[in-house]
């Protein structure tokens, strides 16, 4: 079963995603995050908290990077890992 999972981005890594440099996330694996799950993102400030960008460019591309989908692409655990971690990878769904 394909699972859809809604995770907080810090706004600092949203060029990055949406440039394609970024492919991956280090994530507690409270979700049990498997290959073929969907990833949409939620861009927050340090603080964890949602943030509305005021206005142009920086706006304009937290709202693009909400309407994204991605598929993780694989999961990693172990490692070096700190225990109850992983790294996926991860692929846009849609643009």
């Amino acid at each position: 079963m394909i699972h859809t999972h809604i995770l907080k981005l810090n706004s600092r890594y949203v060029g990055e995603i949406l440039r394609g440099a970024k492919r991956f996330e280090v994530r507690n694996n409270d979700r049990s995050f498997q290959r073929g799950d969907e990833v949409m993102f939620t861009v927050v400030n340090d603080q964890g908290e949602p943030i509305e960008a005021g206005n142009g460019e920086a706006k304009e591309m937290y709202r693009t990077l909400e309407e994204m989908v991605f598929r993780i692409t694989f999961v990693v655990t172990g490692y070096g890992l700190k225990e109850g971690y992983c790294v996926f990878g991860f692929e846009e769904l849609t643009k």
